[in-house]
């Protein structure tokens, strides 16, 4: 049974430093015959987040921890009160969003200025748990990287804490990778699996089939995030042309992009009277019934999500209209192709 997950309702980054700051505060040693396991972890974590830059965890002792210093998320100081081994560990934490305006090098400069002459060692972290792509990653020289898995990595292995907090903060990680995973695999996958895995593989390749037929000639084009791209010549000089896009989902969509709905406007407007669709951006549907050419100067698609009943009701006029964009498309590349010879 789905229990109420904290993280559900404390979705927000303050809400993740605070969980970052109270699993650090665990690695102060007087918590050692305590709370072994909780101490452990914090020590681990802490240990991690060092390493991301190559420093040694010295022995702790004494540990001070605060958020929101000089708008530094997380800010860990480690024997601050001694004469060796002082650490400054400043973590720049995110859930979804990226680092702007330079921050870690100002938060950095911040704590210089703050702590002058106090410590051995400046540890910057970029710490993120939402989903990450390289390029927005900071420079390894300038802080260190602490992503969603490496933070699951430590937290599975402390499933035994009996701590809440810690456990609904694992579970929601947990979740978040699981579907991140789940993603890329449906990304991943061709649009026969996926239309047979959806249970519309009959339908797909039946509207697959049609513009095959009505389009003779035309190259396919194969992008697993944006659909099956049919496209056509428009002429020696362009080259090939982006007209329509057939993505099997829970319903199979036939879209049909601006330069499409430009060759044939009286036909998509019959069209787009009689079949259920909707456009891309989404805006009132009126707008496009009333007056399509100049919808056009805004909405870059024109979508008609099909079932298998839609198709059966459907599929003349699509196919009457496929081969009319075809065909009106063809005349305007021959004319071109004309006026060359004279």
């Amino acid at each position: 049974m789905t229990t109420p997950n904290l993280y559900g309702f404390a979705t927000k980054e303050l809400a993740q430093d605070a969980t970052i700051a109270y699993i650090l505060a665990w690695a102060d040693p007087k918590y050692r015959e305590s709370h072994p396991r909780l101490q452990a972890l914090g020590t681990e974590l802490l240990r991690s987040l060092l390493w991301t830059q190559e420093v040694d965890l010295p022995l702790i002792e004494t540990l001070h921890i605060k958020t929101q210093v000089d708008r530094i998320d997380i800010l860990v100081r480690i024997n601050a009160d001694k004469n060796a081994n002082r650490i400054i560990l400043i973590i720049e934490d995110k859930v979804s969003t990226t680092e702007h305006s330079n921050q870690i090098e100002r938060y950095k400069e911040a704590a210089e200025k703050r702590y002058s002459g106090s410590y051995d060692h400046l540890v910057a972290v970029y710490l993120k748990t939402g989903n990450v792509s390289k390029e927005e990653l900071p420079p390894k020289d300038k802080c260190g990287h602490f992503l969603r898995h490496d933070l699951l990595k430590i937290l599975n292995g402390f499933q035994d804490t009996k701590n809440v907090i810690v456990d609904d903060f694992r579970i929601y990680l947990q979740r978040r990778e699981e579907r991140w995973k789940d993603d890329i695999r449906k990304k991943g996958e061709s649009f026969v699996s996926r239309a047979e895995r959806l249970g519309v593989y009959d339908l797909f390749a039946s509207v697959e089939n049609m513009f095959k037929k009505n389009w003779p000639g035309t190259r396919l084009s194969s992008n697993n995030s944006n659909g099956l791209i049919f496209r056509l010549r428009q002429n020696e000089t362009e080259g090939f042309v982006n007209y329509a896009r057939v993505d099997p989902d829970e319903k199979v969509r036939v879209v049909f992009f601006r330069h499409a709905i430009r060759l044939c406007v009286d036909e998509f407007k019959a069209l787009i009277k009689e079949i259920p669709f909707r456009i891309v951006p989404a805006k009132r549907e009126n707008d496009v019934l009333e007056d399509l050419e100049a919808a056009l100067e805004e909405y870059m698609e024109i979508q008609f999500p099909l079932t298998e009943d839609d198709w059966e009701t459907h599929k003349g006029k699509l196919y009457k209209l496929t081969r009319a964009v075809y065909d009106v498309q063809q005349s305007r590349s021959q004319g071109d192709q004309s006026k060359k010879l004279f």
